[in-house]
C-alpha cells in the first residue's frame, strides 16, 4: 500500500474550496473567499501555492 504524505492530503479549507467550485465552476474568487470566510488575498495565495506548475 502506498504511503500518503501530509503534503499530498488536501486541507479542510482546500476541500471546501473544491466543493464550492464543483457546485459553481464560475464562482468568482471574491465570492469564494466570502463563502469560505477568507480574505480574497488569502484565497489568492492559497490558490497560487496549490496549483500545479505548468
Amino acid at each position: 500500500m502506498a504511503r500518503v504524505s501530509a503534503d499530498s492530503v488536501p486541507s479542510l479549507m482546500d476541500q471546501r474550496l473544491v466543493a464550492a467550485l464543483q457546485w459553481d465552476g464560475r464562482l468568482a474568487a471574491e465570492r469564494a473567499a466570502h463563502v469560505l470566510g477568507l480574505s480574497p488575498a488569502h484565497l489568492g495565495t492559497r490558490c497560487s501555492t496549490s496549483a500545479p506548475a505548468r
